[in-house]
Protein backbone atom coordinates (compact mmCIF):
# COMPACT_ATOMS: atom_id res chain seq x y z
CA UNK A 1 0.00 0.00 0.00
CA UNK A 2 1.43 3.44 -0.90
CA UNK A 3 2.65 5.60 1.90
CA UNK A 4 0.14 8.84 1.95
CA UNK A 5 2.48 11.67 2.29
CA UNK A 6 2.24 14.44 5.18
CA UNK A 7 3.61 17.93 3.34
CA UNK A 8 4.26 19.44 6.98
CA UNK A 9 6.65 17.08 7.84
CA UNK A 10 7.71 15.36 4.87
CA UNK A 11 7.95 17.47 1.71
CA UNK A 12 8.51 20.76 3.99
CA UNK A 13 10.62 18.79 6.29
CA UNK A 14 13.75 21.16 7.17
CA UNK A 15 16.70 19.26 5.44
CA UNK A 16 19.25 20.41 8.18
CA UNK A 17 16.50 17.94 10.23
CA UNK A 18 17.69 15.32 8.36
CA UNK A 19 20.93 13.08 9.43
CA UNK A 20 23.31 11.77 6.38
CA UNK A 21 25.85 9.44 7.53
CA UNK A 22 28.53 9.27 4.43
CA UNK A 23 31.20 6.52 4.19
CA UNK A 24 34.25 6.18 1.95
CA UNK A 25 38.06 5.72 1.76
CA UNK A 26 38.37 8.45 -1.06
CA UNK A 27 39.19 11.37 1.18
CA UNK A 28 38.54 13.29 -1.62
CA UNK A 29 34.81 12.01 -2.52
CA UNK A 30 34.08 11.78 0.75
CA UNK A 31 35.04 15.69 1.30
CA UNK A 32 33.39 16.47 -1.61
CA UNK A 33 30.20 14.80 -1.02
CA UNK A 34 30.07 16.17 2.49
CA UNK A 35 30.34 19.77 0.73
CA UNK A 36 27.39 19.14 -1.69
CA UNK A 37 25.43 17.66 0.97
CA UNK A 38 26.35 20.59 3.64
CA UNK A 39 25.36 23.14 0.60
CA UNK A 40 22.14 21.70 0.16
CA UNK A 41 21.17 21.66 4.27
CA UNK A 42 21.72 18.33 5.16
CA UNK A 43 23.10 17.83 8.63
CA UNK A 44 26.24 15.37 7.60
CA UNK A 45 28.79 12.97 8.90
CA UNK A 46 31.14 11.69 6.85
CA UNK A 47 33.64 8.69 7.97
CA UNK A 48 36.77 7.50 6.37
CA UNK A 49 37.21 3.47 7.92
CA UNK A 50 34.27 1.12 8.75
CA UNK A 51 35.26 1.22 12.22
CA UNK A 52 34.26 4.88 12.54
CA UNK A 53 31.04 4.03 10.22
CA UNK A 54 29.89 1.63 12.33
CA UNK A 55 30.49 3.73 15.77
CA UNK A 56 28.97 6.40 14.05
CA UNK A 57 25.54 4.76 12.80
CA UNK A 58 24.87 3.71 16.09
CA UNK A 59 25.59 7.42 17.86
CA UNK A 60 25.34 9.64 15.71
CA UNK A 61 21.39 8.42 14.29
CA UNK A 62 21.64 8.85 10.93
CA UNK A 63 18.19 9.19 9.02
CA UNK A 64 19.71 8.34 5.63
CA UNK A 65 23.46 6.47 5.07
CA UNK A 66 25.20 6.81 2.18
CA UNK A 67 28.20 3.75 2.18
CA UNK A 68 30.61 2.51 -0.83
CA UNK A 69 30.61 -0.82 -1.39
CA UNK A 70 34.40 -0.88 -1.06
CA UNK A 71 35.65 0.89 2.30
CA UNK A 72 39.18 0.14 2.92
CA UNK A 73 38.87 -3.31 3.89
CA UNK A 74 35.66 -4.19 4.34
CA UNK A 75 32.99 -4.89 1.67
CA UNK A 76 30.14 -2.03 2.09
CA UNK A 77 27.57 -4.49 1.80
CA UNK A 78 28.57 -6.65 4.78
CA UNK A 79 28.48 -3.79 6.87
CA UNK A 80 24.85 -3.08 5.31
CA UNK A 81 23.88 -6.58 6.05
CA UNK A 82 24.82 -5.96 9.78
CA UNK A 83 23.16 -2.50 9.76
CA UNK A 84 19.93 -3.90 8.61
CA UNK A 85 20.10 -7.55 11.58
CA UNK A 86 17.19 -8.09 13.48
CA UNK A 87 17.93 -5.95 17.06
CA UNK A 88 20.26 -3.60 15.24
CA UNK A 89 19.03 0.77 15.95
CA UNK A 90 19.70 1.11 12.51
CA UNK A 91 17.76 -1.79 11.16
CA UNK A 92 14.96 0.76 9.43
CA UNK A 93 17.91 3.42 8.40
CA UNK A 94 17.50 3.33 4.48
CA UNK A 95 21.06 3.06 2.82
CA UNK A 96 22.03 4.18 -0.26
CA UNK A 97 25.34 1.42 -1.25
CA UNK A 98 27.21 4.06 -4.14
CA UNK A 99 30.14 2.48 -6.64
CA UNK A 100 32.15 2.51 -9.34
CA UNK A 101 31.17 -0.96 -9.90
CA UNK A 102 27.73 -0.28 -12.24
CA UNK A 103 26.82 -3.95 -12.46
CA UNK A 104 25.69 -3.82 -8.51
CA UNK A 105 22.85 -1.64 -9.57
CA UNK A 106 20.90 -4.95 -10.05
CA UNK A 107 22.28 -6.97 -6.76
CA UNK A 108 22.72 -4.35 -4.42
CA UNK A 109 19.22 -5.42 -2.68
CA UNK A 110 20.71 -8.82 -1.47
CA UNK A 111 22.36 -6.72 1.18
CA UNK A 112 19.53 -5.53 2.51
CA UNK A 113 20.31 -1.58 0.85
CA UNK A 114 17.57 0.63 0.10
CA UNK A 115 19.11 1.87 -3.16
CA UNK A 116 22.28 2.91 -4.88
CA UNK A 117 23.88 5.66 -7.05
CA UNK A 118 26.59 4.59 -9.87
CA UNK A 119 30.00 6.89 -9.35
CA UNK A 120 30.36 8.87 -11.23
CA UNK A 121 27.62 11.20 -10.37
CA UNK A 122 26.09 14.61 -10.52
CA UNK A 123 25.50 16.26 -7.40
CA UNK A 124 21.78 16.53 -8.53
CA UNK A 125 21.42 13.09 -8.38
CA UNK A 126 23.63 13.08 -4.89
CA UNK A 127 20.84 15.50 -3.38
CA UNK A 128 17.07 13.71 -4.81
CA UNK A 129 18.11 10.20 -4.15
CA UNK A 130 19.14 11.21 0.04
CA UNK A 131 15.75 13.92 -0.20
CA UNK A 132 13.94 10.72 -1.95
CA UNK A 133 14.78 8.25 1.00
CA UNK A 134 14.59 10.80 3.97
CA UNK A 135 11.48 11.35 2.97
CA UNK A 136 10.50 7.90 2.73
CA UNK A 137 12.22 8.00 6.59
Amino acid sequence: MPRIINYESDVFKPLTMVKVLVADDDSELLEVVELVLVIHGFNVKAVITAKDFMEQAKFFMPDVILLDVNIANYDGRELCKELKAAGSPCKHVPVILFSAMHNLIETYSESGADGFLAKPFDTDQLVNKIREHAIEN
